[in-house]
């Protein structure tokens, strides 16, 4: 068994109105620098796992299933408000 702590942040505002004025460029760059994915990027390309380019290709291949699966979900039916409370357990 393993147990996973990734520690986050949001380096954005909340909103696409929210200027984020609240924190420091300071702030929000160390905590750029501890970005969990950044960081395991780097360690596959130092580690030899994967090039630069491998790893741009997956980028780039992971927002194309994204971008599909938002467009399925756009795409579906309403669901049946009958199903509301399905799979909702107390």
């Amino acid at each position: 068994p393993v147990f996973l702590v990734m520690n986050t942040y949001r380096l954005s505002g909340h909103s696409k109105s929210d200027v984020n004025a609240y924190r420091s460029a300071e702030e929000i760059d160390a905590w750029s620098r501890l970005c969990p994915i950044a960081q395991f990027r780097s360690q596959l390309v130092s580690g030899g796992i994967c090039s630069p380019g491998e790893i741009q290709d997956i980028e780039a291949w992971t927002a194309r299933e994204v971008e599909k699966a938002e467009d399925r979900a756009r795409r579906a039916e309403d669901p049946d408000p009958g199903d509301l409370m399905e799979y909702v357990y107390s």
